[in-house]
């Protein structure tokens, strides 16, 4: 029996609070704690025979997002007066067990990747390695999936921490990339851990672009018309910055000696005009990964400005 997988179903009890960032989940039975960056509610856990089970869960309020969680162990089941016995939590189980989980659950093949070791610091964890994947077939009102696996202790417990959303009703990739990593950045086994407070110089909570971030993406729009410059151009460094994102807490500094790097990596393609423009902004605006992370969207927001430009400005690229 050593290596398999059993569950104690007392994981069930959650506890939602108010905090600074959002509300506040913890898990009492495991010890797991987070905070949801927005408003929500607990959910209760499925047990239904062929559908993957889950202890509990929270479910947002303003977006199409559910996290779920599932607790197990690795050990045999225990036996009166015998010592525990099975495999050691370590990040390689973590990967094996991620790779097994989304291998039941994705409508095609998706690597899973092991989580960073700051990371699994952070979250007081041995191991961890997640996957996101368009679901085989849809989880009540979600078409995607990310599972997040934790693993700890000797022999290895283990949960499955699974965010379920859907891309149909609204889950884009700048507000899935800002709740998630919003998220991750307070989540803790065995620990609790704040909310971080980010003050993004591009994005309010609910990861909309602030009224000062719009207002400089569309003065941008107009200086890049005028140096011949496309909405297509834009859109392209956009989903190149989309592909480049990495993996660092959203409050985390940014590295200003990358800089100098962007316009040989991102805006390689991009026309000079296009790549001055936002070395200059970046220079200017980003102080945390969070504001990074926003730049896909604020690229967004200049094509969008460029396409409803005045007739006036549209000489400059032969409009």
């Amino acid at each position: 029996m050593s290596g398999q997988l059993w569950f104690d179903r007392t994981m069930s009890e959650v506890i939602v609070s108010r905090c600074a960032g959002g509300m506040r989940v913890e898990v009492p039975g495991i010890p797991l704690s987070f905070v949801a960056p927005g408003e929500g509610a607990a959910v209760a856990g499925r047990q239904e025979a062929g559908r993957q089970p889950f202890d509990a869960g929270f479910r947002f309020a303003q977006h199409p997002l559910e996290v779920r969680w599932l607790w197990s162990s690795l050990a045999a089941p225990p036996v009166p007066g015998t010592m525990p016995r099975g495999p050691d939590a370590t990040p390689e189980r973590a990967l094996a067990l991620c790779t097994a989980y989304a291998m039941n659950r994705q409508a095609a093949p998706q690597p899973a990747h092991l989580g960073p070791p700051v990371h699994c610091a952070a979250w007081r964890v041995d191991g961890a390695a997640s996957s996101v994947y368009p679901l085989r077939a849809a989880d009540g009102d979600y078409e995607w999936e990310e599972c997040l696996v934790l693993v700890k202790g000797r022999p290895a417990a283990c949960v499955y921490l699974t965010k379920v959303f859907s891309s149909a009703r609204g889950m884009t990739p700048p507000l899935w990339a800002d709740l998630n990593g919003r998220l991750n950045a307070s989540l803790a086994w065995g620990a609790t851990r704040e909310a971080p407070s980010i003050a993004s110089a591009y994005l309010d909570a609910d990861s909309r672009l602030l009224p000062a971030a719009r207002a400089r993406a569309a003065n941008l729009a107009i200086v890049l018309l005028l140096g011949g410059v496309t909405a297509e151009d834009v859109e392209s460094v956009a989903a190149k910055l989309r592909r480049m994102r990495g993996s660092d807490a959203p409050d985390a500094p940014w590295d200003r000696q990358l800089l100098p790097l962007l316009p040989l990596t991102a805006f390689a393609a991009a026309p000079q005009a296009l790549s001055t423009a936002l070395v200059d902004e970046i220079g200017a605006q980003v102080k945390v990964m969070a504001d990074y992370f926003a730049l896909p969207q604020f690229c967004d927001a200049i094509a969008a400005a460029m396409r409803s430009a005045p007739p006036r400005f549209s000489f400059a690229v032969g409009r």
